[in-house]
């Protein structure tokens, strides 16, 4: 399958995102984000933010706790990013959480 996403064990446990131009946020400049692979912790927190009947709201919500959890960045200075760093940043994060795949017999009705 080519373009399909490896799967997690295959993918790097980090990734750096140069942010240019920096943000300003309460004081602090931040123009580099380094992501590492979600503690479980900190998927359980943030999918928390879910709720029972999820919403684009709720689901963007999740991304960006989740994205200011390994990132070390407060949600307030992720609110002011470009909407492709957030996506680019929450791809990376979020892939470590996507299903793998389906097990057991294909040919099987059970």
């Amino acid at each position: 399958m080519s373009g399909s996403t490896p799967p997690a064990e295959d993918r790097p446990t980090e990734m750096v995102i140069e942010v240019v131009p920096a943000i300003e946020f309460k004081g602090g400049q931040y123009s580099t984000m380094t992501l590492r692979e979600p503690r479980v912790t900190e998927v359980q927190q943030s999918e928390a933010l879910i709720g029972a009947v999820p919403s684009i709201v709720s689901l963007r919500r999740y991304q960006m706790s989740l994205v200011s959890k390994v990132s070390d960045w407060p949600l307030g200075a992720l609110d002011l990013l470009p909407i492709r760093i957030l996506d680019r940043a929450g791809r990376f994060v979020l892939g470590f959480t996507e299903p793998g795949p389906p097990t057991g017999n294909p040919s099987s009705d059970t």
